[in-house]
């Protein structure tokens, strides 16, 4: 049976274009992005207790390796940029399933809870396709349910998850090239280490007005123009069915956030409090707490340190250090049913 010109002429064009898509895939995704590494390093790390998830403030602001020293647990990061709590979610269920963990930290930055999943394409087809890699072939089909996630079916960057250079892109291409032809990293800078966290030497050094939460609530009040915080339903739901996930599978759960230099100048403190209140009578639904790290008190975390930080708003390493042993005792505390409110700052209302 003869095969029609038409038929021959589409079979060329769908080889050229599958080959077109996997020659920039091959030279533009990065061999070395923190995404991909993250996942690499939760395929190879065995024997893990407990994962961190939340953004890049969990990506850089919690050091495994110092955590486990206070815990005697094996733990790693599963922290990624702009990881939003859909993403986290996915994370949490990878370690359950695949690594059999027992304790999970989510840390929320509070951006993460008002922001569509929708809105930010790149960074979770970037989270799920990089997973995807990690998997067997037959079981990379479930990673492209994405495609048909309410939050993007029917919009135009819907179908991207399939070219991934369009979103995953690499800034220096001919170094990309090169390590993926050797196989190995060649640029040593700003890579996370074994257990996914991202060093940093850096010490942010950039004067700027900075507010604690003693003066929150005045700042508030001479300053109109400061971000609302405002939680989006959808995602309040996710972090409804972490919590009953983690309860139905016996694993423990802690959700904390971090501090930042610009908590308490950058967001409405009114607003900050009923995000506050929101997130705890969320989670008090399933028996679990929540805790406001920003408010530790200074002998614990200086929290407006610029010592502590490499930018506005993400540690260093003498900061994550620092901050790592707190959520080691704080996680050792918790699990003996230890009151640690002294540690805290009052949020006045």
């Amino acid at each position: 049976m003869r095969i029609s010109n038409k038929v021959k002429g589409a079979a060329l064009f769908l080889a050229l274009f599958l080959a077109g898509n996997a020659a920039l895939s091959f030279a533009l995704r990065p061999y070395s992005g923190s995404g991909a590494e993250m996942w690499r390093g939760f395929n190879k790390k065995s024997d893990v207790d407990m994962v961190f998830v939340g953004s890049s403030q969990c990506v850089c602001d919690i050091n495994p390796a110092v955590v486990d020293e206070v815990t005697g647990l094996s733990s790693y990061n599963m922290g990624t940029n702009m990881q939003s709590i859909q993403s986290s979610f996915i994370a949490i269920k990878e370690a359950v399933n695949r690594k059999n963990v027992k304790s999970v930290v989510l840390l929320i930055d509070p951006q993460t809870l008002e922001m569509e999943r929708g809105s930010n394409f790149r960074a979770e087809q970037c989270f799920v396709r990089n997973l995807s890699d990690t998997l067997p072939v037959y079981d990379r089909f479930r990673t492209m349910s994405i495609v048909f996630d309410s939050d993007f079916f029917t919009k135009p960057y819907s179908i991207s998850y399939f070219f991934p250079w369009t979103y995953d892109r690499s800034s220096s291409i001919g170094l990309n090239i090169k390590e993926k032809i050797e196989g190995r990293v060649l640029n040593p800078d700003e890579h996370r280490d074994e257990n996914g966290y991202s060093p940093s030497d850096v010490v942010y050094s950039t004067d700027f007005v900075q507010s604690g939460i003693e003066k929150a609530k005045e700042w508030s009040l001479e300053h109109t123009d400061l971000h609302v915080l405002k939680t989006i339903p959808e995602n309040l739901e996710t972090l409804k069915d972490i919590a009953s996930f983690c309860n139905n599978q016996g694993v423990k759960l802690y959700v904390v956030s971090p501090p930042a230099l610009n908590n308490f100048t950058y967001y409405d403190y009114f607003g900050y409090v009923e995000f506050t209140e929101t997130v705890r009578d969320t989670l008090s639904e399933y028996g679990l707490q929540y805790y406001d790290l920003a408010l530790l008190k200074d002998e614990y975390f200086e929290t407006l340190s610029l010592g502590n930080y490499r930018d506005i708003g993400h540690m260093n390493n003498t900061g994550s250090t620092t901050f790592s042993k707190i959520i080691g005792n704080f996680i050792l505390d918790s699990d003996k049913d230890k009151d640690i409110s002294y540690m805290f700052k009052e949020l006045y209302y």
